[in-house]
């Protein structure tokens, strides 16, 4: 081992390391090239301003360091032939310093949103399991600090009472200090929340972090995934991820991926009729919403007429029509399609159901066209401004309940 391992005893001194001598963890994202051709220019002109971070290898028989942060500089390093590199060496464990990982990637990296969120949802969870009373969105943390001074003024009290008669005075020297800076208790800062410490971190207002917090704590990586695929805004997430029930907002993500326009799957799934066993399901109507009264003899012209009032709002109709009298002729074998499925689908009724049992459950449970909307974007002419044909409703001006 070189005279670098010497430093292991010193922590957070930043010193000269061979970089032959620092392992580099399995799982890490992949080079950027082009990064590290930036990086090997700054530094050959002007040298390394920020130096990486490396902590002692607990495997003895390995190499004496391992990669905390850093590892393009590294390899901007090896690319200007250079054999040593400059690294603060802190005392840490695995998960400190994947924790250390994720702040820096945070800081400094572009990251593709899926491990954006994946990133802000594993440090998040350190975190708040290592300062509990900063609460997730920052709960608890004045409540915490007022704890600290009572404790503090009661032990306060309790010393002046054993020292009472006693020769030996109370001095500052006396009272007890915090672990962490030496700042006496009753004047420790409580710890920030972790929105305040992401918002530090990115540079992003607290609110913002805020909501970030709730989306990669609410959202799975694949569900991150599916919302940018379908190019759902940023103010459609948060209102996704505001849905307080889990099986609520996974159907509405199901939704989502089935094709569904983002707003209808928010409405649909927070309509979502909780079940008995607390799953949230979809309810399956076997006489497919039937009005009372409808006369089977009627012609499709009368039909329409009688049920479709909605038709005098649109600028066609020919859409709709089709879909109204598609709806009226499949009744019946939806109707048979149900009564036979009907045992399957309360089966398949758990707290997490599929894509396709959503499709069939949508299908089952598409309400008569008396009760379909006219499209709330383009109010029914099927087209917008300055854009053509609307996308909310492909152009039909309508939307299906």
């Amino acid at each position: 081992m070189s005279s670098d391992s010497q430093t292991i005893e010193r922590e957070n001194e930043t010193v000269f390391v061979v970089i032959d001598e620092i392992e580099l963890p399995a799982g890490w994202r992949e080079i950027d090239p082009q990064l590290v051709e930036t990086l090997a220019v700054s530094i050959a002109a002007e040298g390394l301003h920020q130096p990486i971070k490396v902590r002692p290898n607990p495997d003895r028989g390995g190499k004496p360091f391992v990669l905390v942060f850093g590892r393009h500089r590294i390899e901007a390093h090896r690319t200007l032939g250079r054999r040593q590199i400059r690294a603060q060496v802190c005392d840490m464990d695995a998960k400190d310093a994947e924790m250390a990982t994720i702040s820096e990637n945070l800081f400094r990296n572009p990251l593709k949103k899926e491990e954006y969120f994946d990133h802000v949802a594993k440090w998040h969870a350190w975190y708040t399991a290592k300062f509990p009373e900063a609460g997730s969105q920052g709960k608890g943390v004045i409540a915490a600090a007022e704890r600290r001074k009572r404790e503090a003024a009661a032990q306060g009290e309790s010393r002046v009472r054993r020292t009472q008669g006693s020769e030996a005075p109370v001095t500052e020297d006396s009272r007890p200090e915090s672990a962490a800076e030496g700042v006496p208790a009753e004047d420790a800062a409580p710890p920030k929340s972790f929105p305040r410490v992401l918002a530090d971190a990115t540079g992003q207002s607290v609110r913002k972090a805020q909501r970030d917090v709730k989306k990669a704590t609410r959202f799975a990586k694949d569900e991150v995934s599916i919302l940018e695929k379908k190019k759902v805004s940023n103010h459609l997430q948060d209102k996704i991820a505001a849905i307080a029930d889990p099986i609520r907002r996974s159907e509405c993500i199901t939704f989502i991926a089935s094709g569904m326009d983002p707003e209808q799957a928010i409405r649909e799934a927070k309509a979502g009729r909780p079940a008995p066993d607390g799953a949230t399901v979809t309810e399956v109507r076997p006489e497919g919403g039937t009005p009372s009264g409808e006369l089977a003899d009627m012609s499709d012209e009368e039909w329409l007429a009688k049920y479709c009032p909605i038709r005098s709002r649109l600028a066609s109709t020919k859409a709709f029509d089709k879909d109204a009298l598609l709806y009226r002729q499949l009744r019946d074998a939806r109707t048979a399609f149900a009564n036979k499925t009907r045992k399957i689908l309360k089966q398949s009724k758990t707290q997490t159901v599929g894509i396709y049992f959503m499709i069939v459950a949508r299908f089952l449970n598409c309400k008569h066209p008396q009760d379909w909307l006219v499209c709330g974007q383009c109010k029914g002419t099927g087209t917008i401004e300055d854009q053509g044909e609307c996308t909310s409703c492909r152009g039909g001006g309508y939307k299906i309940g």
